[in-house]
């Protein structure tokens, strides 16, 4: 009766042991899922974090190139797109050349304006000396620029240069640091080089 007895405490004491075993074991796995849930969660916090830091940058970059394009947007002078389309009348305003020719042409002066090398209005971009043949030779003064130059020194005011921002010069001879595109006038037979500066 005795041994009986004994039997069945150690096997009281066994199902115990095994279901202690159990709940540590279950207690363990539920830990280590939680932990794992836990380093997921934060290395996805982690992730999100820097794609919206990467993604802020972006917008930072995207913004600060948009400005550049729009620095003349809606902050110009009646003045100011008068002396631009005389400008676009002075260097290309022969009724044969392209808009493109003639676009060029204004963002060459409004690329000067946002360039160290040059002033930083477009009055004194144009009348800077030795800059433009017109403004030499005293007939810039006297020119009245035609509605598509005064239209298209409006498209350039309030959307941008056409052209990198580099490309400063505009010539019939090549000069700066390399051609950003060449055109050739199949009228008068010369070449204008639209060159840029590299920093």
């Amino acid at each position: 009766m005795r041994h009986r007895f004994n039997k069945k405490a150690a096997l009281i004491s066994l199902i115990i042991l095994v279901s202690v075993v159990f709940i540590l074991t279950h207690n363990n796995i539920e830990k280590e899922k939680i932990n794992k849930k836990n380093i997921e969660e934060n290395q996805v916090k982690i992730n999100n974090e820097e794609n919206i830091k990467a993604e802020s940058n972006n917008i930072e970059e995207v913004k600060e190139e948009i400005s550049i394009k729009e620095s003349f947007d809606n902050n110009y002078t009646e003045d100011e797109k008068i002396i631009l389309a005389k400008a676009i009348t002075a260097e290309a305003g022969c009724w044969w050349l392209s808009e493109e020719h003639k676009l060029l042409a204004g963002s060459v002066v409004l690329n000067r304006v946002e360039h160290e090398l040059f002033p930083n209005t477009i009055e004194d971009v144009v009348y800077a000396e030795g800059q433009y043949a017109s403004v030499k030779n005293g007939k810039f003064d006297k020119i009245i620029p035609s509605d598509e130059s005064l239209k298209l020194a409006e498209k350039l005011l309030e959307d941008g240069s056409i052209c990198p921002d580099n490309v400063v010069f505009q010539a019939e001879f090549k000069q700066g640091d390399g051609v950003y595109k060449k055109i050739y006038d199949e009228t008068l037979g010369t070449t204008t080089y639209f060159c840029y500066k590299n920093d």
